[in-house]
C-alpha cells in the first residue's frame, strides 16, 4: 500500500513550473504521469479544475485552489529509508511553497500535516508523523505547530 501526501494550493502557477521544480528537488526522472525515483516514489501535479478537486480542496481548507500535487510513497524496503523519503516530500513541498507562497495545505491521506497561509508554515502538531520519523525533527524545529484538525 502506497502512502500519499496531497497538496493544495492558491499559487498561480502552472503544471509545468512545479514538475520542473519538483525534478530539480527530488532527482526524479520525468514519466507520463509526472516524475518517478526508481520504484519508491512517483509524483504529478494538475491544475485544480474539476469539481471533485475543487471539493477536495475546499474540504482541506483552500477558498481558491489552483494547482495541486500528489506525492505517492510506494513501497520501499526498509522504515529508514520510507522516513528519509518522507522528509524529502517534506521538504520539497516547503521548497514550493517557498518558491510559490500562496494559501496551501499538505494532507497525508486526509490528515492535515501542514498548512501554508498569511506567509506562514503552521504544522499540524496532532499529526503523527511528527513524533514517529527521527529524520522530521529539524522541520519541528524550524516551525510552529498547533492543532488542526
Amino acid at each position: 500500500m502506497a502512502n500519499e501526501y496531497w497538496l493544495y494550493s492558491g499559487a498561480d502557477v502552472t503544471r509545468e513550473q512545479v514538475i520542473a521544480l519538483l525534478a530539480a528537488e527530488f532527482d526524479a526522472e520525468h514519466t507520463d504521469f509526472g516524475l518517478g525515483r526508481g520504484e519508491s516514489l512517483a509524483v504529478t501535479a494538475w491544475p485544480v479544475d474539476s469539481e471533485e478537486r475543487i471539493e477536495l480542496a475546499h474540504d482541506a481548507g483552500i477558498a481558491e485552489p489552483k494547482i495541486g500535487a500528489l506525492f505517492r510513497l510506494r513501497s520501499v524496503d526498509t522504515i529508514e529509508t520510507a522516513d528519509q523519503e518522507t522528509r524529502e516530500i517534506l521538504d520539497t513541498v516547503l521548497a514550493l511553497l517557498r518558491a510559490h507562497p500562496a494559501e496551501a495545505v499538505l494532507q497525508f491521506d486526509t490528515d492535515t500535516v501542514l498548512r501554508h497561509t498569511d506567509g506562514q508554515v503552521v504544522l499540524n502538531s496532532d499529526w503523527p508523523g511528527w513524533e514517529e520519523i527521527p529524520t522530521l525533527a529539524a522541520i519541528v524545529a524550524g516551525y510552529p505547530a498547533r492543532s488542526m484538525d
